[in-house]
């Protein structure tokens, strides 16, 4: 994430079976013991249905493409708030179960691909 990165900021993304991202600071910081600890930046519920295959950051950029196991689709978030909280920038979407039905237009009418003449 390069936002993060300039803010010194080591941020690692984990996609869970339940859907979500949890993104963390991977930056060691010390308790009040002396115990190195690790901070969660933000936790997003819900981004794929059926879990997280692929989280990928874009080189350089605020940017995470994640997709989903089932849900057939693909979110491109980005971290632009000082807080490193995500959000959705784009997404794409496609069937989530195999279609049941099929349909052919007669190449004469509306759109069907055949000549009109």
């Amino acid at each position: 994430d390069g936002n993060a990165t300039r803010q010194g900021v080591a941020p690692l993304a984990v996609g869970c079976d339940d859907g979500s991202v949890s993104v963390w600071d991977l930056t060691p910081v010390e308790d009040a013991d002396g115990m190195s600890i690790r901070t969660l930046l933000t936790r997003m519920e819900g981004v794929h249905h059926g879990g997280i295959s692929a989280l990928q950051y874009l080189p350089g950029e605020p940017l995470l493409l994640s997709t989903g196991i089932r849900s057939n689709s693909m979110v491109l978030h980005v971290f632009d708030a000082p807080d490193h909280s995500g959000r959705v920038l784009r997404s794409r979407k496609g069937h989530t179960s195999p279609p049941r039905l099929l349909r052919y237009l007669h190449p004469g009418i509306g759109g069907g691909g055949g000549s009109s003449s």
